[in-house]
C-alpha cells in the first residue's frame, strides 16, 4: 500500500503537532496554577490586612460602647479564612466572655453597634439610618450608645428612630411621627435643638 507512507508522515506530523501542543497546555497549566495561587495569597493577605484595622477598631468601640468591656472576631478557621465565618467573642463588663449566640439581646445590640462603628471607622458612609436601635439596651448602654453616634455625627449623618429619653436628649434635632389612621404617619411636631 503506497498510501501508507503518506498516511504514516501524515500521522507522525499530526502527532508531533498534537505533542507540541500538550507541551504548551501543561506549560500554561502550571502558569495558571501558579497564578491561582497568588490570588489566593493576595486575597488572603489583604482580608488580614482589612481584618486586623477593623478588629482593632471593634475592640476600641465596644469598650467604649459597654463602659469597659472587651469583645473580638476570630475566624473560625485562620489558614483559609473564606471557608468558615468569624466568630465573635465578647466580655461584657461583670461578666465572662461569650459567643455572640450566648449573649443577651442588649449585649448583642451593643457587638452589633461596635460592628457598624468600626466599620464606619475603617470605611465611612456618609449617610446612616438606625432603627431602635436602643430597644434592647438598658438605660446606661443607651446613653453610651447615643452619646457614640452624637461624636460620629461629625463625620456622618444619622437618622435615628428611637424612643428612648436617652437617645432624643442627644439628638440635634427631633421629629415626632403619630399614626393618626391605619397605615397612614403624620408628623406631629419638629423641634431644633
Amino acid at each position: 500500500n503506497m498510501m501508507a507512507i503518506t498516511e504514516y508522515d501524515h500521522a507522525a506530523g499530526r502527532r508531533e503537532r498534537l505533542k507540541g501542543e500538550l507541551t504548551q497546555l501543561v506549560g500554561q497549566k502550571e502558569k495558571l496554577i501558579d497564578l491561582v495561587s497568588e490570588i489566593k495569597k493576595r486575597k488572603k493577605d489583604r482580608f488580614y490586612e482589612v481584618y486586623n484595622e477593623i478588629n482593632g477598631h471593634f475592640r476600641e468601640v465596644y469598650t467604649a460602647l459597654s463602659g469597659g468591656g472587651a469583645a473580638e472576631m476570630v475566624p473560625e478557621d485562620e489558614e483559609d479564612p473564606f471557608a468558615e465565618g468569624l466568630i465573635i467573642r465578647a466580655h461584657p463588663p461583670g461578666k465572662r466572655t461569650q459567643r455572640l449566640e450566648a449573649l443577651s439581646g442588649g449585649a448583642k445590640s451593643l457587638v452589633a453597634l461596635a460592628f457598624i462603628f468600626a466599620l464606619q471607622k475603617f470605611d465611612p458612609s456618609p449617610f446612616y439610618v438606625l432603627d431602635e436601635i436602643d430597644m434592647y439596651l438598658d438605660g446606661v448602654n443607651a446613653e453610651l450608645a447615643a452619646k457614640m453616634i452624637r461624636g460620629n455625627s461629625q463625620e456622618a449623618q444619622f437618622l435615628v428612630t428611637s424612643l428612648r429619653r436617652a437617645t432624643l436628649k442627644e439628638a440635634s434635632h427631633l421629629y415626632g411621627v403619630t399614626m393618626q389612621t391605619s397605615g397612614i404617619s403624620k408628623v406631629v411636631g419638629q423641634v431644633n435643638i
